[in-house]
This record gives C-alpha cells, structure tokens and sequence, in this order.
C-alpha cells in the first residue's frame, strides 16, 4: 500500500513519520494472513523502514527526520527469542518462585497430615495429603513451563537414557550401595552386627494406608521429575554447580522438615532415634545432592539418571537391615567421597554461571524484539 508522501508500507508495521504532523501510518494482516510466515522481502522493507533508507541523512524517513518512531499503538511485542548458541538451560528463569512454590504447597499439605496421623481412623486422609504434597512440586513444573515447546521438548529428552554412557548409569545405581556396604564394614570392627548385610524382609515404615515401598519408590520419580527438570537448572543460570547444590541442599532440607512430624514416616522414624541422627539426615544432604548433580552434569543433564540415583539411596537402607548408627558413618563415606569428587571435578564444580549477560541496550542474550503476527 502507499500513502500521500510515497512511502511505501509492507502490510503488518506500523510507523509514525514526524513529518506528517503525527499522522499514524500501520497496516496489518487481515486475519486469515496473520499464520503465515513474513515474506524475505518485507523484512528486508522493515528493516529499511527501522533502520534507514539510502539517501537520507537521519534514516528511517525519506524527509531526513531521523529514525522513524515506533507507534503509539503497536504491533511488536518483546518476547524471548532463541539465540544461535544460546544454551536452553538459560530458559528456565523463575528459580524462586519455582522453589517458593514447590516448598509451601506441601508443607501446607503435610502440617495437617502431621496432625491427622496422630488422630484415629485417618491413615487414608494422611496418605492422600502425604501423596499430594509429594507430587505438588511436579504440578509447579507444568505451570511454569506451560506452553514453552522449548523447555518440554529439553525435558523429554532428558528424560532418555539411550545417550548416557553405561559408565554413569553404573554409578547413578551403584554409588550410593557400595557406600552402605563400606559403611557397614567399618561398623564392624565397633562392635556392631555382620546381620545389617542381610536382607531386611519388610519396609520399617508406612505413610498412613500407603505401603513404604509405593512411597520409596514414587518419591524419586516425583521428586527429581521436579528438582532436576527444573530445580537444578533455574538455580545453575546464576550459581556455580557447586554453589546451586549447597543452596538446593539446604533447600531439600527445610522442605523435608515436615515430614518428620508426620507419625510412622521415616523422616518421623528417624527423628525420634536421638539427636545425632535426626541432624545426620540435613547433613547427608549436601554431599548427596553434590554426588548427585555430578552424574546429573557427567550425564548431560540426564533426568531419569537422578532418579536412578535416589531410587539407590531409598532402596539400600530399606533393603539390607541397616543400624542406624551406620547411617551416619555413612554420611562420614559420604563426605570423604564428595570431597575427592570435588576435587577431581573442581572445574566442572566451579564453572562460572550459565546466566546471559545484558546487552549495551539492556536486552539479555536471548532476548529478542518479534513482529506479532
């Protein structure tokens, strides 16, 4: 289309010419041209329009007043555009509201819970609030990530171990047995019983009507469907690997804290074996989440890895008839384990933050102004 000073227009853009006393030029698609693509040729008129016209002194309009303004009223809308090589782990933003949310929703499902267990006939009510609250931080995934092809296209295909080399796999499910076994060694010089490297034969706890072993096995799926589909990495755009494990570590411990007041569940269990015990749990944590977020990156950031991983740690007490005081020297493996870990990996643990930096203009990598078509 044209208009009165011969500017010529590509259908869809809008532009205010200074020297038409503030008239407004804009045409759009009509509504059944709106789906398809932008042809080459009209973005090359756009950029033109945007960027200046051959001939002019100040760009953008053939009278010389300079770069022609964007409209009052506008088409154009800023929205997150990929970038070539730009890693798509810097799409997943929202780590506060993510772990916001991820931790009130179940403690606001397990403090009643806690009261519920202690008063009769409530094992179902417990179970269902127990079940949800361990399932609410996979629903604030979906929300977050809701319509975003890029992320759930990420997150399927992590999802696939085909591409995880054995080596890992191996690990994921063997690291944390061998360190109960190594722990249990140690325990029998002190006196303890060659009995904990038998089989245990039953699950020593319960979530109301729900048997131990539905809740051992569905935490880790539910949990690492959560914390490393989208946890880790939210927390990875703006911390080192090493920092993003101490903060979800402590994290993970104030979310489990609840649970320790819900009677009958391990958490509970535990707590009400002593002190030492019930602080060996938030300590063994930290070198848990740092062993696991190494095969989690060794692994190409490999979801159903960590869920192998936990699934390991939750079977083995359980399993074999662990003391408890060989858990906590099992912590102590643990540390020493993390440690060495740690300083062999120093690089990988100690990368800077995948977080893009702002642009001169302010607009992070990543970011981009798009047509709205």
């Amino acid at each position: 289309m044209f208009i009165d000073h011969g500017h010529r227009v590509p259908p869809g853009f809008g532009l205010e010419c200074p020297s038409c006393s503030g008239i407004q030029i804009s045409a759009r698609f009509p509504a059944r041209e709106q789906r398809r693509p932008i042809p080459r040729f009209l973005e090359q008129s756009r950029g033109a329009m945007l960027g200046g016209y051959p001939g002019t002194t100040g760009g953008g309009c053939p009278h010389g007043e300079g770069p022609a303004r964007p409209p009052s009223v506008t088409s154009m809308e800023t929205r997150p555009q990929p970038q070539p090589g730009a890693r798509v782990e810097n799409r997943y933003r929202h780590a506060g509201l993510f772990f916001l949310l991820a931790t009130a929703i179940p403690w606001a499902l397990w403090l009643p819970a806690a009261w519920f267990s202690r008063q009769p006939d409530s094992g179902l009510l417990v179970g269902v609030l127990g079940i949800a609250g361990l399932l609410a931080p996979v629903g604030v995934v979906a929300w977050l990530t809701r319509g975003d092809r890029d992320l759930a296209r990420d997150m399927l295909r992590r999802l696939d171990v085909r591409g995880v080399r054995p080596v890992w796999l191996l690990v994921a499910c063997g690291l944390m047995p061998a360190a109960v076994v190594v722990a249990t060694l140690i325990s029998l010089p002190l006196g303890y019983s060659a009995d904990q490297l038998l089989l245990r034969g039953a699950f020593t706890f319960t979530a109301g009507l729900i048997p131990g072993w539905v809740v051992i096995v569905l935490a880790p799926v539910a949990e690492e469907l959560a914390w490393h589909s989208y946890g880790t990495d939210s927390l990875r755009r703006r911390f080192t690997v090493f920092t993003t494990s101490m903060v979800f570590g402590v994290i993970w411990a104030v979310w489990h804290l609840p649970l320790a007041l819900i009677e009958g569940s391990s958490q509970n269990q535990t707590a009400e074996q002593g002190v030492l015990h019930a602080l060996n749990f938030p300590l063994s944590v930290f070198p848990f989440v740092l062993l696991m977020n190494w095969i989690y990156y060794r692994s190409d950031r490999n979801i159903t890895v960590t869920i192998l991983f936990h699934l390991s740690a939750n079977l083995v007490t359980q399993v074999l008839a662990t003391h408890p005081d060989t858990e906590v020297i099992a912590t102590g493996v643990l540390l020493v384990t993390t440690t060495v870990v740690v300083i062999a990996e120093r690089r990988l643990f100690f990368e800077p933050a995948i977080a893009p930096r702002p642009t001169s203009d302010g607009d992070p990598a990543g970011q981009g102004v798009a047509i709205a078509a």
